[in-house]
């Protein structure tokens, strides 16, 4: 259109007839504005972003900004280079630079056609120093970024206008702030921590303490939950931050925890009632909870035995020979949870001659080999030696046996499938060879028998898992001839 106006105006002077040669290169120059005007166009999308990279180490520091001022020495670099990044790599064929002082913008142009777009740096993607700013410190310059677009080759340019500096920033004498920090309690034993703290130039040391404890943090705002802490407990938390510049800033906050919701019995571990002579029993015993046992008592024939331990011994004296006595233990929290339990034991027959079962051997040894012992208790079971009603306490038991379980592991043993297994437990609800839960509440269990049953059960596990990865191991040589 513009080109059809011009000619008209040509057509319509008449004094001064233009030479057709000078009527020809006006119109290329119009074709070619035009042209420009259509190729060239400023994107209210841009195709891309400008960086300031490290051209030592090829790294993008900062993404450019319009109308910023950055200072080089702040920034902590040495060698600069300028990096236009698409964002879509496939979008973009080619990135045109114009540079130079806003009074001269256009001084230099720098194309380039491959990845990295560097306004310093070669074809093969190496970053070079960009050295002509350098001598084009703290002057506003003009920067002109143009993506060609891959599509149709238009053109689609960002300004810039920027000034480059290398000052010595001034020594930090600000100290960090903290915005907020919070403690709100959370349960009886945890309270929740929020903090944001932030640095004119950056935080570089972050402490979170109470009670001489630390609670580690690492970012300069967040939270977490402190626990273990004991319940109805007022609890004062301290946050200090600080900078390089050796600046610090301490705060605090304080919350209680919670009343304690306490539902869980405390737990006697152990109590045993031990005769020591005709007239005294030795009593020990060691209960724990899970907040704190509060109250502690053993009694035994309507009578009371003081203690004031969780754990203890004590011997009660003045008791009758040759009777039985039965002590009751019974310990409870401040939620009012008690657990109670009984220890049984029999002073020792008076003193006054005869003769003993109990025969001296070699040494300190003495034996007993006219019946059976009984403990706690006044008899023996059939076909037993020794009867215990009560806990025994050793660092070893040695159970001699004649089988072992190895045979699994022969040639011929009946593996059973899982099939099998499956439909037992299905039907009985234990393994096959097991006892079950109510033959062993009846029965008990023999320690070596239940010891070769378990090794059996794990020696045939691991027969079960040889074969599946046997199985495994033909799949994938199957599925890597079908690749």
């Amino acid at each position: 259109m513009g080109a059809v106006g011009f000619s008209n105006l040509v057509t319509k002077t008449k004094k001064k007839p233009i030479p057709k040669p000078i009527i020809m290169k006006k119109k290329i120059l119009l074709v070619l504005t035009l042209v420009f005007t259509v190729v060239c166009v400023y994107s209210q999308d841009p195709l891309g972003k400008l960086y300031l990279a490290d051209a030592d180490t090829d790294v993008n520091v900062v993404e450019i900004q319009d109308g910023l001022t950055y200072n080089l020495e702040q920034i902590g670099l040495t060698n600069i280079s300028l990096n236009a990044v698409p964002n879509n790599p496939n979008e973009v064929n080619r990135v045109v630079f114009n540079f130079g002082p806003t009074t001269n913008p256009l001084e230099n142009t720098k194309g380039e056609s491959t990845a990295p777009y560097l306004i310093a740096g070669d074809s093969g993607g190496n970053f070079f120093p960009w050295t002509y700013i350098e001598t084009h410190l703290d002057l506003e310059m003009s920067i002109l970024v143009r993506f060609r677009r891959a599509s149709d080759n238009v053109f689609i340019e960002q300004q810039y206008t920027i000034i480059f500096t290398r000052e010595t920033p001034p020594a930090d004498s600000e100290d960090p702030a903290i915005t907020s920090f919070t403690a709100t309690s959370q349960s009886s034993s945890s309270i929740l921590l929020d903090w944001e703290a932030n640095d004119n130039v950056g935080i570089t040391t972050r402490s979170l303490t109470y009670n001489g404890l630390n609670v580690s943090i690492s970012t300069d705002s967040g939270s977490t939950t402190v626990t273990g802490l004991n319940a109805s407990q007022e609890y004062t938390f301290t946050l200090t931050v600080g900078d390089a510049a050796g600046n610090i800033t301490s705060t605090t906050a304080t919350a209680t925890t919670g009343a304690a919701n306490d539902i869980d019995s405390p737990v006697i571990n152990s109590f045993q009632a031990t005769a020591q002579s005709s007239s005294s029993i030795l009593l020990d015993w060691e209960a724990n909870d899970n907040v704190g046992i509060t109250t502690r008592s053993i009694t035994y024939n309507g009578l009371n035995v003081p203690i004031s331990t969780d754990s203890g011994s004590t011997t009660v004296t003045g008791l009758n020979a040759s009777q039985e006595y039965t002590f009751t233990l019974t310990v409870g929290d401040a939620a009012g949870n008690t657990t109670t339990t009984n220890a049984v034991a029999t002073t020792d027959a008076a003193s006054g001659g005869g003769t003993s079962a109990w025969v001296n051997g070699d040494g300190n040894d003495i034996y007993y080999s006219s019946g059976n012992v009984a403990i706690g208790r006044t008899n023996v079971p059939d076909t037993y030696r020794l009867a215990v009603d009560g806990k025994i306490r050793t660092r070893e038991v040695r159970v001699d046996q004649d089988t072992w379980a190895d045979y699994v592991f022969k040639e011929g043993y009946q593996l059973p499938t899982l099939k099998e297994v499956q439909r037992h437990i299905e039907e009985k609800g234990h393994l096959p060879s097991i006892p079950s839960s109510a033959e062993v509440t009846e029965n008990g269990i023999q320690l070596g028998e239940m010891n070769r049953l378990l090794l059996q059960k794990i020696e045939e596990l691991t027969l079960y898992v040889l074969k599946q990865q046997e199985e495994i191991d033909l799949l994938k040589k199957a599925l890597d001839l079908k690749k």
